[in-house]
């Protein structure tokens, strides 16, 4: 049902992406070449998909007529996220008819950077525990980090060098060793998906640092006329968005599913 469109003319079908919430992602992928993108028909599209290293984007009216058909066309193991919120029940209701699978229903938050101020984040400010300090990542500090808080940057990035060059990240450091770090999900320009983990130990959970590093990251965008972005996945997330001072939240679903061995 669907063809897949030549890298070099992905362009002439942004169209289908630009209202998107998601605009910052398709942004950079586009001008990058970057995905894989598949429409149903050339010349007139109703339906597109555009998958984007683990992420499975689609855009379409629903025709209830092809419903089972465009949603037996998504893959396993990749975060299906629709752009048409009226796509939320029928995904809901085919999937988890479907026997042999895990269906997973993730409910994530998108927040609005329009009232961030510099005066907020200065009175939330607060002084970390005796032997951390917070500092922005550079190429000795990344080398140190552990994997499992800057997962994003082979995915997104390639490389730690890449990494370097094109994203930007403060870490939460006890002594020299990265602890929490919040910094920039992929490549921007004027623009920022906002990434922050921290190291899954009692020692460094609830002790401000998370909120540590994205001050800083959040202070760096407003004084260099960055736009950081925040989509919460959990919340915790949520409440640190809003403690931060994003606004406007909008609630939409991201799914996947996983076949039984």
């Amino acid at each position: 049902m669907f063809s897949e469109i030549p890298i070099d003319q992905h362009e002439k079908y942004r169209y289908l992406f630009d209202e998107s919430a998601f605009y910052l992602l398709f942004d950079y992928a586009f001008k990058n070449n970057l995905g894989k993108l598949t429409v149903d028909d050339l010349d007139n599209p109703a339906y597109a998909t555009y998958l984007y290293t683990n992420i499975l984007f689609f855009t379409g009216k629903i025709d209830e007529s092809k419903i089972n058909t465009i949603l037996a066309s998504l893959p396993p193991l990749v975060a299906i996220i629709t752009l048409n919120k009226n796509w939320y029940d029928p995904i809901e209701s085919y999937f988890k008819s479907r026997e042999g699978i895990r269906f997973v229903i993730q409910n994530r938050t998108k927040y609005s950077s329009d009232s961030l101020s510099l005066k907020h984040l200065k009175s939330i400010t607060k002084s970390l525990p005796e032997g951390y300090s917070v500092k922005r990542i550079d190429k000795q500090m990344i080398k140190r980090t552990p994997i499992e808080i800057k997962e994003h940057v082979p995915t997104q990035f390639g490389s730690d060098e890449r990494f370097l060059e094109e994203g930007i990240g403060f870490c939460v450091l006890d002594g020299e060793h990265p602890v929490s770090l919040a910094s920039s999900f992929f490549p921007f320009e004027d623009k920022l998906e906002v990434e922050i983990i921290t190291v899954d130990d009692s020692k460094y959970r609830r002790k401000g640092f998370a909120t540590a590093a994205c001050i800083a990251l959040i202070e760096y965008c407003l004084e260099n006329n960055v736009t950081p972005y925040w989509d919460a996945q959990n919340e915790a997330s949520a409440k640190l968005a809003e403690n931060l001072g994003f606004t406007k939240p909008d609630k939409w679903k991201l799914f996947y599913y996983i076949p039984d061995k």
